[in-house]
């Protein structure tokens, strides 16, 4: 990958081709592993200069999209709520595509998508109504773009660590076929049962959602800052209780829980994508105490934040 920044090689996916662009707005990487019924696209952006970007296309698609790393505001015409928040996930059937997206400058960006074949959802779909809703529109060929979900629903712990196993991957490349291969349907199956469990709850307005993502976005944009749950309802004026009820339906936790979980996650990803001191680390999710950072960590993955650093130096 000439010309591209060193940062990129870390990023490469086993097995597969690439794409890139650059320009005064920063760099891209775009890259495709094809599976046997799916393809996998892992997207990279390292933008220098608040830009935004289009693209259309005519082919129908049948599509995952996750903003692992960072999310940034999208538009895709048809689909009312395409702009996605940090490790949330949607499957959507495109037509046709005519999107949009817009990032700011001097920040880091990366999307993990699958574009699946019809075929390869069916097993899924038999046991999920909403999946079937959507494999059944995509039969039809609907002339307009329409997702799956009618909520926020959120990557969970062990998706996570499926995605990362793929990104991670560098063994033997002829047999990464058949490991993401596994790896996929093993993510399928946990979203089908997360999926499959959405009952009909508790209605809330569309203002008082709004109001739980803008407690969201607050947590998430700065983990340096620390708002507890009373501070959180005033903020967005929704009364505590009735913000907790709102969120949890929302997110699956309530919203200490959620606050202290998106710290750890955002240091371990941080860890395993930089050189950054521990100590830093500790700092930037709200760890003044690197020892209580260390024991926090350890309760959320079972290990040690060291660890990542010395994995990466026994692999090289």
């Amino acid at each position: 990958m000439p010309g591209l920044p060193s940062q990129f090689e870390r990023y490469k996916i086993m097995g597969a081709s690439s794409m890139s662009a650059s320009g005064d707005y920063g760099n891209m990487l775009f890259q495709n592993f094809k599976g046997e019924g799916f393809d996998i696209w892992y997207s990279n952006y390292l933008i220098k200069k608040t830009s935004t970007f289009e693209g259309t296309a005519n082919d129908p698609l049948l599509e995952m999209h996750i903003p692992f790393f960072n999310y940034f505001k999208a538009w895709w015409e048809g689909l009312d709520n395409s702009d996605l928040i940090n490790h949330q996930f949607e499957i959507s059937y495109a037509p046709y595509s005519n999107t949009r997206a817009s990032f700011i400058g001097g920040k880091e960006y990366h999307t993990f998508d699958i574009h699946f074949g019809k075929a390869f959802l069916y097993e899924y779909a038999k046991h999920c109504r909403l999946m079937a809703e959507l494999v059944n529109k995509a039969d039809k060929k609907v002339t307009h773009p329409v997702n799956m979900l009618d909520r926020v629903q959120l990557i969970s712990f062990d998706m996570v660590r499926i995605i990362n196993a793929i990104l991670s991957y560098r063994f033997h490349e002829g047999l990464a076929q058949g490991y993401f291969t596994s790896l996929v349907k093993e993510f399928l199956t946990l979203l089908t049962i997360q999926v499959a469990g959405l009952t009909d709850k508790p209605q809330f307005s569309n203002l008082e959602k709004q109001k739980a993502l803008d407690v969201y976005k607050i947590i998430t944009r700065d983990f340096e800052e620390y708002h507890n749950v009373d501070q959180l309802a005033k903020m967005v004026g929704l009364k505590e209780a009735r913000l907790q009820e709102v969120f949890k339906f929302l997110f699956h936790k309530t919203v200490w829980k959620f606050s202290q979980d998106a710290r750890l996650d955002y240091a371990q990803e941080e860890l395993q994508r930089s050189y950054i001191p521990l100590k830093d680390i500790s700092f930037r999710v709200g760890y003044e105490d690197i020892g209580n950072f260390s024991n926090a960590f350890y309760r959320r993955f079972k290990y040690q934040p060291g660890e990542i650093n010395k994995r990466r130096k026994r692999n090289g």
